[in-house]
């Protein structure tokens, strides 16, 4: 009786661990969207390189999620906008990049949208280049990191992302946009 005894220990050992494991699995679900910046501190600010003859400022107003959003004066110039190298460097993993743009006037507003990465030389080479029009009132990018089209010649380079720079050229009067939710979402490969 005794080896019996031990065979249905065994298996009701292996039927628990059966059990603990497959409960393990289907809780461990990965998280799909990765937040860059949702502005609802000033620490956000400190993350941005800004380039000259744009102001900007934490609002309430005008905002996709949470309390707050970030206000930017593009000023009268050639090129003016904002830039971050505090990004993960490996986009890859990524369906693609997304964030949202309100736009208080009633006129469409171009800006643009490069995603670098560094030659061994340092010079940038510009992974995805974007021209995306803002119609008036609230504006939901979301830019394809699958797509070959907009990766040109450089999927693979994903790996390497140095950061990006959001812009408007060529500014002939103030213009002011509010963004928020800058993020990267996984979705399905």
């Amino acid at each position: 009786m005794f080896p019996y005894s031990r065979i249905i220990l065994s298996k009701i050992i292996f039927l628990f661990a059966l059990v603990l494991i497959s409960g393990c699995i289907k809780n461990s679900t990965p998280a799909k969207d990765m937040m860059l910046f949702d502005f609802e501190n000033e620490t956000d600010l400190d993350r941005f390189a800004w380039k000259c003859r744009g102001r900007f400022e934490l609002s309430s107003a005008h905002k996709n999620t949470g309390s707050r959003s970030l206000r930017f004066q593009f000023h009268p110039t050639s090129k003016v906008g904002f830039s971050t190298g505090d990004v993960p460097q490996d986009w890859s993993i990524y369906k693609s990049f997304d964030f949202w743009v309100y736009n208080p006037s009633p006129a469409t507003m171009p800006i643009y949208v490069r995603v670098n990465r560094r030659s061994p030389s340092g010079e940038f080479i510009h992974l995805i280049s974007k021209n995306l029009m803002i119609g008036p009132g609230e504006n939901a990018i979301s830019i394809s990191l699958k797509n070959e089209e907009d990766l040109g010649n450089n999927p693979g380079h994903l790996q390497k992302v140095e950061g990006f720079f959001l812009y408007m050229q060529d500014i002939q009067a103030i213009t002011v946009l509010y963004f928020d939710s800058f993020k990267m979402t996984k979705g399905e490969a």
